[in-house]
């Protein structure tokens, strides 16, 4: 589920940094990496899972760590610019903005 007003329109341009409890992992179900017809997304976007998280942990339990946690390492050659047209990539995003979004659990 991933279009909430809150995560959307205001916060979520880039999520370099990503981490959550992984508890929530357990609310995750494999429809979320899939399109309605059952094929699976391919590599090309991880916005579904994190907007989940954010939604299932709701605003009181968002934070930002402003300490670099891990090193993002770019591959010109197997990265999703590099691997995926385009057309996929929009494809996929505009599924993930269509998913219903997740009410926050009761932490």
């Amino acid at each position: 589920g991933v279009h909430s007003d809150a995560y959307h329109k205001h916060c979520i341009v880039s999520l370099l940094r990503r981490s959550f409890k992984a508890h929530l992992l357990d609310h995750v179900e494999p429809k979320d990496f899939q399109y309605s017809d059952g094929n699976w997304l391919i590599k090309g976007t991880d916005r579904g899972l994190v907007y989940r998280m954010l939604e299932l942990s709701g605003p009181s339990h968002i934070g930002f760590i402003s300490s670099k946690i891990y090193k993002y390492q770019f591959s010109r050659t197997t990265s999703t610019l590099a691997t995926i047209s385009e057309e996929t990539r929009k494809s996929q995003i505009a599924h993930t903005m269509k998913m219903k979004a997740s009410s926050p659990l009761k932490l």
